[in-house]
């Protein structure tokens, strides 16, 4: 037997257990979108803050059920990353609300951050965005020699 042959005969292994996991990794992501109780596809709500305020995790809800689910970069998580101190202890249980959204209370381990969000809904009215008023500036008239 060459070298080459020796080579190929330890790699292709290797190859197909690469290919095998990476299957298997993106066959549980897909799972992961799909609903717990009836095992449909879910939708992702979107959410209409500004991007600063966005949440680091995404919420997904069945049409078939009631069910509402949120993910952190994919994948089921218990802990998203807080917006207060920035560490990933932000736990985030939601509840579907009768119109159609969902309400998120999420709640940080290590800071104590708390707050509540009320993400999409098809029946909830479009939210506009928030008006931030820019400081007047009055213009002073030049200072003439013989006022002061």
């Amino acid at each position: 037997m060459s070298m080459a042959s020796h080579v190929l005969l330890w790699l292709l292994p290797a190859i197909l257990l690469g290919l095998v996991l990476l299957a298997g990794s993106l066959w549980s992501l897909r799972r992961q979108r799909n609903c717990p109780g009836c095992a449909e596809p879910m939708r992702t709500l979107t959410d209409t803050m500004p991007g600063s305020e966005k949440p680091s995790y995404e919420v997904l809800v069945c049409e078939q059920c009631s069910n509402a689910a949120t993910l952190v970069h994919g994948h089921k998580s218990r802990f998203a990353y807080c917006p207060s101190c920035l560490n990933r202890s932000l736990r985030t249980p939601c509840m579907r609300l009768e119109d159609g959204s969902v309400k998120v209370a999420e709640a940080c381990e290590i800071c104590g951050f708390r707050s509540e969000r009320v993400i999409g809904g098809e029946h909830s009215p479009p939210q506009m965005g928030k008006v931030i008023p820019f400081p007047v500036h009055r213009v002073r008239p030049p200072k003439r020699a013989d006022d002061a």
